[in-house]
């Protein structure tokens, strides 16, 4: 999962979001056939998310502007549903739920939360978050949403998805962390030395708990909301992403906000203590535009698209797996493959995004051989927003 950053700070860096457990192509629907039903029951579903733009708008990272916004969910057996899901700019999947949840953004900054009902294969909405909400890393936990309510706010809102029954839970309020970083003179922005709960970075579902990853500039920690438990992630004043791997442990992307050249690090954490059990060095250092975190089956991937150049979609990607003895870089993909990276079955991802525009690509992690996910992929002219198999 990521996590939207002040436009201030792209000075620095820029995240991005975090793609999560359905997979969803976006396009027309006139494009696509229904077929009558998709099965649900214990069957993985893959569904993909896309928007058609208006070709006179910017081709920039997904600045369109309002679009319609579709969803296509299939089932192994090869049934699809088509459904349009309004209009909008962006759209994420809400990963942890048994069902598919997609959060749908506007042009005026509004989200709303969509939830797949398999009795009437139809979209109902779920909630209408306040205005000002921070819900791009949200996830589903107990049939409950789960979402900042407002940026650098401390309140956690939980909504359950049917009723609309809502619950509170806090984030800690952050003390800056000396060995983090700090800003120099004139370059503090939205940064201030005071306490601040900061935005979050990822939510984690580990059993029976819901852990929160947030950062501020000048901290990170890690709190376990069911419990109101928090570990200062010592060291680190940012979170990009993270996700509980295939061997228990979550990994978490982290870095030092004012020290670009810090490079980024991966955290393995026990979900249990909050205990930061090893990190890892990527390597990488520098600006980049997104950085994401999925499962394998035995710990994590985790893709860093770097800053591109100008309004150029085409920018470089690095890749890396890391499990609970090391991290180990996978070999570089071809310049401007995806801007995204979401889950796949197997031992695999999904890439999309930026100039891949209507493709979904495939990624073996074993064998390091990319394809075209043809099954997946959206019509000439659509925009994939999110994909998740």
């Amino acid at each position: 999962m990521s996590l939207h950053v002040p436009r201030r700070l792209t000075l620095l860096l820029r995240i991005g979001l975090p793609l999560v457990a359905v997979s969803v192509v976006i396009v027309g629907a006139a494009l696509w056939k229904d077929t009558p039903a998709v099965a649900v029951g214990n069957e993985r579903l893959s569904t993909v998310i896309w928007m058609v733009p208006d070709p006179a708008l910017s081709d920039g990272d997904l600045l369109y502007g309002d679009a319609a916004v579709y969803a296509r969910i299939s089932d192994a057996a090869g049934n699809s549903i088509v459904s349009p899901l309004g209009n909008g700019m962006r759209a994420r999947i809400v990963p942890g739920g048994s069902l598919p949840m997609v959060a749908v953004q506007t042009i005026d900054g509004d989200w709303r939360f969509l939830r797949y009902e398999a009795e009437t294969s139809k979209w109902l909405t779920a909630c209408s978050p306040a205005p000002g909400s921070a819900v791009k890393d949200a996830i589903q936990a107990d049939g409950r949403i789960l979402f900042q309510q407002q940026e650098q706010r401390r309140t956690i809102a939980a909504v359950d998805a049917v009723t609309g029954q809502k619950a509170d839970y806090l984030l800690p309020i952050l003390t800056p962390d000396a060995k983090a970083g700090h800003p120099g003179d004139g370059v503090k922005m939205w940064i201030t030395d005071e306490p601040s709960p900061g935005w979050v970075g990822a939510f984690v579902s580990a059993g029976d708990r819901v852990l929160a990853f947030s950062w501020t500039g000048q901290a990170a920690a890690v709190t376990d909301l069911m419990e109101g438990r928090t570990v200062l992630l010592e060291g680190y004043s940012f979170v990009g992403d993270a996700a509980l791997g295939g061997d228990g442990y979550v990994y978490a992307v982290v870095a030092r906000v004012w020290e670009p050249d810090f490079g980024l690090w991966v955290l393995r954490i026990d979900p249990a203590t909050l205990s930061v059990l090893s990190s890892y060095a990527t390597g990488f250092s520098g600006t980049f535009n997104k950085v994401v975190a999925v499962p394998t089956p035995t710990g994590a991937a985790v893709f860093v698209s770097v800053e591109p150049v100008g309004d150029e979609l085409v920018a470089d990607q690095h890749m890396w797996l890391v499990d609970s003895s090391a991290i180990r870089a996978l070999q570089p993909l071809p310049r401007g493959t995806a801007l995204w990276m979401g889950p796949a079955e197997g031992n695999a991802v999904l890439l999309y995004g930026g100039a891949a525009k209507n493709v979904v690509y495939r990624y073996d992690l074993t064998s390091q051989v990319l394809s075209e996910a043809s099954e997946l992929s959206a019509p000439p002219g659509a925009v994939v927003l999110a994909a998740s198999d």
